[in-house]
């Protein structure tokens, strides 16, 4: 009985057959390992805002329209502020209509994401409702950064 040395040695050593071979294993999991990796870059960052049902205490018939509007604070481009929100007090309704909340401070019962467009997704699944997404931490005083869960 032949052992596989001469087998090897009867049939040939890596030739054209076994080049084609390799090249035509290699192209598909190149092509694989991108689509892979490419969900680290075509993944939806939805909107979000810091949870304020604190005021619902003081409130709890408000829109979230008008929640929002009483206890996150607005950048620059109008839109909702995704790291902020106004500190908790304890006033009434009508005493924080009157004279508004100025105090900012970072979310702290955590965050509501957007779910017009999707109900789920790797960012709000990843994300726990408390942990500081990486898009908040880079603005956060250095106090708060050490005790962050970094979640991307």
């Amino acid at each position: 009985m032949a052992n596989s040395g001469e087998i090897l040695r009867a049939v040939g050593d890596f030739g054209l057959f076994q080049t084609l071979i390799v090249l035509a294993l290699t192209f598909p999991n190149l092509l694989l390992s991108v689509s892979f990796a490419s969900i680290l870059f075509i993944d939806s960052d939805p909107e979000r805002h810091c949870n304020t049902d604190w005021i619902l205490g003081a409130g709890p018939n408000l829109t979230e329209e008008e929640q929002l509007n009483l206890t996150v604070p607005r950048e620059p481009d109008s839109s909702l502020s995704r790291c902020l929100m106004y500190a908790p007090v304890n006033w009434t309704l009508d005493s924080i209509r009157q004279y508004g909340l100025n105090h900012t401070t970072a979310c702290r019962d955590g965050w509501v994401y957007d779910q017009t467009l999707y109900q789920a997704i790797i960012v709000t699944d990843v994300h726990p409702p408390k942990a500081i997404p990486l898009c908040c931490l880079q603005n956060a005083t250095p106090a708060l950064k050490p005790h962050a869960k970094l979640t991307p």
